[in-house]
């Protein structure tokens, strides 16, 4: 006689439940096709073969680099993600090109040396005629010394970053973020004041553009001299926005604001050679001069932290900003208030402090370990009224979402304002101390930034912007991604016919004079094989690409590609200047924050489901199986 099955226990449920939710969700410190194995590093593995040189810079595209192989902790962390791998062979940022047996990660001016006693070579380095430059990583974690003009697949990673960063290249330091462009391979990196300004400008789509440095504070002024010897290993020149232009003698910043003279020190300047010197620019020891606004130099970006900006587009947070369910969060770590100035501020920013009115809150709270690891405290939007713990708001708290610390204890009769200290759990203090404070803003995202169409694809929908500027093929995909921050987008590659039609579609719809758009179609890295330009955008299909004839070589250089009214294409040298189409998810990864936001649609929960359904059954019939052969458990 078959035993009866028994219903699945509740244990049974919720373990299975967490076992799918763990084995579905998509770890959202990471973006979409990156892995985190630790919680130092966000990786992606390529399978396209390239050489290091073309690796090198699909990794930068990404705002990344060539996997360092820093510590054995980042070995075993690639070793764990290659192990199902069927290549052999991943590039790494590890060279010798400049100087033999000197190994530095990346090159020019962004390398930095490597500690190679942690490599573990293969009977290597044997390049005894300086031939093999680059180096290789198998799947063992070994390394091999190969020429870097040979083709493997490679690795990509970024720092996973903390809370209150900038965007990607930007350092950020206390309420403002500082770009140092010299040195980071970017051949417009100098430049005169004037294009500098615009370059600097140009940065960001939020409402608080970026500018040429302005020295504000003696700790701005303190930062940045500490700062520009660490950036260039030699003397340079950096411009900063300050300027005479208007009136000989008065300087000013680019805003208007005049610059306060006990923040200034000249090297034996200013003294305005030949009449012609009318912009400023700082040595590496801090001190400024005046040059002639046509010379080509460095320059130094800066912008305040979104803290005052409406949020932007994409994941509907500022760069500084991090999102978590609904919300954006700023964890201020760098200045320390009162907890009313600690509330002003937030209010200041449209925001309001960090509320604990969710389970999911107080589960976020809890598991953001490195926020605390310093030590530091954080203001909550919890105080004591009338006898009645009450959020910044007024709302009542429950006190069942909150995780005191032994508290509270109202120690001298003081202590009405709450902060969240390690683990996330809470503490009374006096309200006039000074801590770190966390900003919490409500805000929903729209799908597409202004002036981009949308189209929506199955489960989700992407973004696409048609300029009415022209630029070269290598400014194009530049400015798309400076037109998108905070969200990585690249040139249009189009998957099918279905996304070609409508591009047609949209094409009609432009109203300016242009008639020809670059897509990132391209044959540069291989000869007569058209492809797009960045690695994880597959080949259009055999037959796709509507050639108004096909390409022709005139002048041997035609290597990049540009469609025009009916949607059909001509290959063109990469140098002329068109106008081009943008592409980007709607929600995507962000440059400032490396924050993944899921939208959930209707398939993916239904697939979801379908999971969970699977295994109860399979997991009820291993379970009544086990009743069966072995009564003793029933």
């Amino acid at each position: 006689m078959v035993k009866k099955m028994k219903p699945l226990s509740r244990w049974t449920i919720v373990l299975l439940f967490l076992f799918l939710v763990n084995s579905q969700a998509e770890d959202v410190r990471c973006g979409p096709d990156w892995q985190v194995v630790g919680n130092t590093y966000c990786y992606r593995v390529s399978n396209v073969r390239m050489t290091w040189y073309n690796a090198d810079k699909e990794c930068k595209k990404l705002d990344s680099t060539l996997v360092r192989l820093n510590d054995q902790s980042v070995v075993s962390d690639v070793q764990s993600i290659l192990k199902n791998s069927q290549d052999t062979r991943w590039w790494t940022g590890l060279n010798d090109q400049k100087d033999p047996n000197v190994w530095v990660y990346d090159r020019g001016l962004y390398a930095v040396s490597a500690d190679i006693s942690i490599i573990n070579w293969i009977n290597e380095p044997d390049d005894t005629r300086h031939l093999q430059n680059c180096i290789a990583l198998n799947y063992q974690g070994s390394v091999s010394d190969e020429r870097c003009g040979d083709k493997n697949t490679y690795i990509c990673e970024y720092l996973n970053p903390g809370e209150g960063t900038c965007l990607p290249g930007w350092f950020n330091y206390s309420t403002g973020c500082y770009h140092f462009p010299a040195g980071h391979d970017d051949p417009f990196s100098m430049l005169t004041w004037t294009k500098a300004e615009e370059k600097c400008s140009g940065a960001s789509v939020a409402s608080l553009k970026p500018h040429l440095l302005y020295i504000e504070s003696q700790d701005e002024l303190d930062y940045i001299r500490h700062q520009l010897p660490l950036i260039s290993l030699t003397s340079q020149l950096w411009w900063i926005g300050m300027t005479d232009k208007q009136t000989e003698g008065q300087y000013r910043w680019t805003d208007g604001t005049p610059v306060s003279k006990k923040l200034v020190f000249w090297a034996q300047e200013p003294n305005n050679l030949g009449g012609q010197e009318n912009c400023v620019y700082t040595n590496s020891n801090g001190s400024l001069a005046d040059l002639n606004c046509t010379n080509k130099e460095s320059y130094i970006c800066s912008k305040e932290n979104d803290m005052k900006v409406s949020p932007i587009g994409a994941l509907g947070c500022p760069s500084a900003w991090t999102r978590a369910g609904h919300f954006c969060y700023l964890i201020e770590t760098n200045k320390r208030k009162t907890w009313s100035d600690a509330l002003k501020t937030c209010s200041q920013a449209g925001s309001n402090l960090i509320k604990m009115d969710t389970l999911d809150k107080k589960t976020w709270i809890e598991t953001q370990n490195s926020i605390f690891e310093s030590g530091l405290w954080f203001w909550t939007g919890l105080n004591y009224q009338r006898n009645t713990w009450k959020w910044a708001d007024g709302s009542i708290a429950d006190m069942n979402l909150i995780k005191w610390n032994m508290e509270p204890n109202n120690y001298k009769g003081d202590e009405a304002c709450a902060v969240a200290i390690k683990s996330g759990s809470f503490n009374d203090v006096n309200c006039l101390i000074k801590a770190g404070f966390i900003c919490e803003l409500n805000t929903e995202d729209t799908p597409c930034p202004n002036g981009w169409a949308s189209r929506y694809v199955g489960d989700h929908t992407n973004c696409y912007y048609f300029s009415k500027t022209l630029a070269t093929f290598d400014e194009a995909h530049s400015k798309c991604n400076e037109l998108s921050f905070p969200v990585t987008s690249h040139l249009m590659a189009f998957a099918g016919l279905d996304e070609l039609n409508w591009t047609l579609s949209q094409l009609q719809k432009q109203t300016s004079n242009v008639s020809e758009w670059y897509t990132g179609l391209t044959d540069e890295g291989h000869e007569g094989y058209w492809g797009f330009d960045t690695s994880w955008n597959a080949p259009p299909p055999s037959g796709l690409i509507p050639w108004t004839k096909m390409p022709k070589f005139v002048n041997g250089n035609e290597n990049c590609v540009v469609m025009i009214f009916g949607a059909v294409y001509i290959n063109t040298e990469c140098s002329d200047k068109r106008a081009y189409i943008c592409e980007r998810p709607a929600y995507g990864v962000s440059s400032g924050s490396r924050v993944f936001v899921n939208k959930f649609s209707v398939s993916s929960v239904f697939i979801i489901a379908t999971y969970f359904i699977v295994y109860a059954l399979i997991l009820h019939y291993i379970l009544h199986l086990t009743y069966i052969l072995f009564p003793a458990f029933a």
